[in-house]
């Protein structure tokens, strides 16, 4: 599903020099092709590209965020206007409640929200399994 609005909001904040280190996007289908930064459509698996990076944004699904939490990596989920009804939000609310990590639904918010997202890495090295089991079953 694309997600041009975010893509766009982190390429005009790398242009702006609020985001400084090197960033590359993932844009799915979309129209957005950032100026900016590099970027991609698709890859068949972007685990070396969540290995290689210090920090992750990424849309709010439940598949994203649990691999996210499972891989003790610093990221910052959103969530996307363009899913069906408001389920990533919900999802992200429920989700904080139990586990400390950055998410946001608003788009207005993004930069200073990157700057402030955390590791989940207490939760994670507690209850990462859980968050490995959930996605085995999704998959399953």
């Amino acid at each position: 599903m694309p997600f041009d609005e975010l893509i766009q909001k982190i390429d005009e904040g790398v242009g702006a020099g609020l985001i400084k280190d090197e960033v590359v996007c993932q844009i799915g289908p979309g129209a957005y092709k950032p100026v900016y930064c590099g970027f991609f459509s698709f890859k068949p698996t972007l685990a070396e590209e969540i290995e290689a990076a210090s920090m992750v944004v990424a849309h709010g699904g439940t598949g994203s965020v649990l691999s996210l939490i499972a891989a003790r990596k610093r990221f910052l989920a959103v969530c996307n206007p363009n899913a069906d009804g408001d389920h990533q939000n919900q999802f992200l609310r429920r989700l904080s409640r139990e586990v400390e990590f950055s998410w946001t639904a608003d788009l207005d918010n993004v930069i200073d929200a990157i700057r402030e997202a955390r590791c989940p890495q207490a939760w994670a090295a507690e209850h990462g399994h859980l968050a490995r089991d959930i996605l085995n079953f999704i998959g399953g």
